[in-house]
């Protein structure tokens, strides 16, 4: 098995095989916490007009995420996990926009498998995927600030 880290766009855009999206920041802990409030499914893009339009055809309920760290206008929720956790979300579909996690799952198209990860737990990712085989594994770090580090456990 291979193994390569990249981070940001670019790495995404270059995944292949088993690849798992991590963000270091907040979008992914906010869907976390989204879950265990009910939310049924979440539906992950790059764009907020692309969220907007998706609320007005019926494909979601609610909208939540962040531009420049601020609920975008039309939003139900901004990119926070604190916020979510106050929310009962039970039987919703969410549509999640933010600048770097959900933009870096939207650019990772020549990935064959793709899980989502938070920094938090990427050190856990080996042992939730046992059974995870592929000719190439990829952990991509994607942030907004770029200066992203992985240390070894």
């Amino acid at each position: 098995m291979e193994i390569r880290l990249a981070s940001l766009l670019q790495g995404a855009q270059e995944a292949e095989g088993t690849t798992i999206i991590i963000d270091v920041f907040r979008a992914f802990t906010t869907a976390a916490v989204a879950f265990d409030r009910g939310a049924e499914q979440i539906v992950l893009v790059a764009e907020v007009e692309e969220a907007l339009d998706l609320c007005r055809r019926g494909v979601g309920h609610l909208c939540m995420g962040e531009v420049d760290g601020k609920r975008p206008a039309g939003f139900d929720f901004g990119n926070s996990p604190y916020e979510v956790s106050q929310a009962d979300f039970t039987g919703k579909t969410l549509i999640q926009s933010t600048r770097a996690g959900t933009v870096g799952v939207n650019a990772a198209t020549a990935a064959d498998t793709l899980y989502l990860g938070l920094l938090g737990h990427c050190h856990s990712d080996r042992q939730r995927h046992p059974g995870q085989r592929a000719a190439a594994g990829e952990h991509r770090c994607h942030g907004v600030c770029g200066d992203v580090a992985l240390r070894r456990r």
